[in-house]
């Protein structure tokens, strides 16, 4: 890695440090204290400076082309599916966004893409990372590069959609955007959620993580091992879950909180273990 680089790398692993050190505080100071809850400005600040850093960390590893061919691909594939679910109660269900996420393209707020990169993107690096594909790459011969393609885009999959299971019932409360129908779970908040939003956020980032790897990255290597650079991405995760636990507990909505330990919890524990590991 240039001195350049190296450089780049410690300035956004410090300022994803320093962000989850004041989130895990907001967080604990809100377990006692009343906390406000921030508008759509700041969420929407933090969500766009969370990409920039992120595509920043992607090009350090997998270089410009490859971070240009996930972005493009993730940013395709996450517009038609929320163009699908908003005009024709397809994929997701049936819900439409209100105006208080921002801008829109035919009904898709730019807000959501953006935020759709932002968690996708840790989540799959996490994943090879953690199975160690970054030394091994993806071309393990005909057969062996979709089983292995397969397996790493279903642990993607759930990794986001577990994030998905805090995030939602945040959403609704906020009145970001409103399920027609409403759904199962947390039907005490304006009607719930469907389950066919989880099958729906599953299956999106499934095909997004699986085609990547099974056509567009089998052949390639990662630039420099994910290691010189985990702690930004183990701490990038880490980020989004005491930001999405800190609002519930501002608008004093627990039990996700306590879903995403159980389901998010896991994964955040094993990825700081192998990080402070690796460093025995």
């Amino acid at each position: 890695m240039s001195r350049a680089s190296d450089f780049m790398g410690l300035r956004i692993t410090i300022l994803i440090v320093l962000a989850v050190i004041l989130s895990a505080i907001q967080f604990i100071y809100g377990l006692f204290f009343a906390t406000p809850v921030f508008g759509t400005p700041t969420v929407a600040a933090g969500i766009i400076f969370l990409l920039i850093f992120g595509i920043i960390h992607s090009i350090l590893l997998k270089g410009w082309f490859h971070t240009l061919i996930f972005v493009v691909f993730s940013f395709v594939i996450s517009f038609l599916t929320e163009w699908l679910g908003v005009n024709y109660g397809l994929w997701f269900g049936s819900y439409n966004y209100t105006n208080a996420l921002g801008p829109m393209a035919y009904g898709v707020p730019f807000l959501i893409i953006v935020c759709w990169e932002g968690i996708i993107y840790p989540s799959h690096v996490l994943v090879d990372w953690l199975a160690g594909l970054d030394k091994k790459g993806y071309d393990f011969g005909p057969l062996g590069s979709v089983i292995v393609a397969f397996l790493a885009a279903t642990a993607t999959a759930l990794f986001t959609t577990v994030w998905d299971l805090m995030t939602d019932p945040m959403a609704v409360h906020l009145r970001w955007w409103i399920w027609h129908q409403g759904g199962a779970y947390f039907k005490d908040l304006h009607g719930g959620v469907p389950l066919s939003n989880y099958f729906g956020w599953f299956s999106a980032v499934f095909v997004i993580s699986f085609t990547y790897r099974a056509v567009f990255a089998r052949k390639a290597r990662y630039k420099q091992p994910i290691e010189n650079l985990s702690l930004f991405l183990v701490s990038f995760y880490t980020l989004w879950f005491f930001a999405v636990a800190g609002t519930l507990l501002a608008l004093g909505i627990t039990l996700p909180i306590f879903i995403g330990a159980f389901t998010m919890g896991p994964i955040i524990v094993l990825a700081w273990v192998k990080f402070f590991a690796s460093r025995l």
